[in-house]
């Protein structure tokens, strides 16, 4: 039966406490071949992603482990050009990969902070970077102690409001659900992305006239800044509202058009059909 990926979306959450099992035979195959089909980014570019898998138990440790994370094995990670675009479409095609996962019953988490020397599969030249990865693995059945303070204290599972999220025609009126009409579940489920350190540093705004909608980025951590994982927040956010156009038949498709009408940075537009 196929699955409502908006309800996958919903049901999706970041786990950093995971079990010893390994993959699925079944559950790995159809990952690898989620893998094979999505492979372009936002502008047209090849990206490989790649599935990488580590026997439970072994001597070698990943270095730095971000937000205490125990027992994984299983990673999603690809390399990429250095350039905000890049990392944008970097997070455009990996978060498919995360609700495929999520689809096929696994845990996940995103990592922006780790060691790339762990990956040795992975052959990088001067002009590249992993920007960040996706642990995948099954999860413990209860959260420890730990982990849940930890949810806590990013509020992991709270998300920004509607009116600090998007807009209609500028920077300060708000897009409200009624007025955003046939698209107001496309934006909740861009409301739900997941972003480093739940900062959900995406700004959108709609054109009063048309089904258009302007992606933007706004600074809300410095240091994910610096690190480039904003940008490749804004690339989940687009997955997000990207997956659920299709879901709802409203056609349209991604492009550049600044039309100047935010502070904030640019990054990208959808135009409805």
């Amino acid at each position: 039966m196929e699955i409502n990926p908006l309800e996958v979306i919903r049901s999706r959450k970041s786990s950093r406490t995971y079990t010893d099992r390994i993959l699925e035979p079944e559950v790995k195959v159809r990952l690898l071949n989620t893998l094979s089909v999505h492979s372009t980014g936002l502008f047209g570019e090849s990206l490989r992603l790649e599935l990488v898998e580590r026997q439970p138990g072994e001597e070698r440790k990943m270095k730095f482990d971000y937000g205490y994370i125990t027992n994984h094995h299983a990673y999603l990670l690809g390399k990429t050009k250095k350039s905000p675009d890049a990392r944008m479409s970097y997070g455009y095609l990996m978060e498919k990969m995360v609700l495929e996962a999520t689809r096929l019953g696994l845990s996940s988490c995103w990592m922006g902070y780790f060691d790339p020397d762990f990956f040795t599969e992975i052959h990088l030249s001067q002009d590249e970077i992993i920007p960040a990865i996706v642990i995948v693995g099954y999860a413990v059945e209860k959260q420890p102690v730990k982990e849940r303070m930890i949810r806590i204290a990013i509020k992991a599972s709270q998300r920004k409001s509607w009116d600090n999220l998007f807009f209609l025609g500028d920077n300060k009126a708000p897009l409200t659900p009624e007025t955003a009409g046939q698209y107001a579940e496309v934006l909740e489920m861009t409301r739900l992305a997941p972003s480093s350190g739940n900062t959900q540093p995406w700004r959108i705004i709609r054109e009063k006239q048309s089904d258009t909608f302007h992606f933007y980025k706004k600074v809300i951590n410095s240091s994910y800044e610096e690190r480039g994982m904003h940008d490749v927040d804004l690339g989940i956010c687009m997955s997000h509202f990207e997956i659920a156009c299709h879901h709802l038949s409203l056609l349209g498709k991604w492009e550049k058009r600044n039309p100047g009408l935010s502070a904030w940075e640019y990054k990208m537009s959808w135009t409805g059909e």
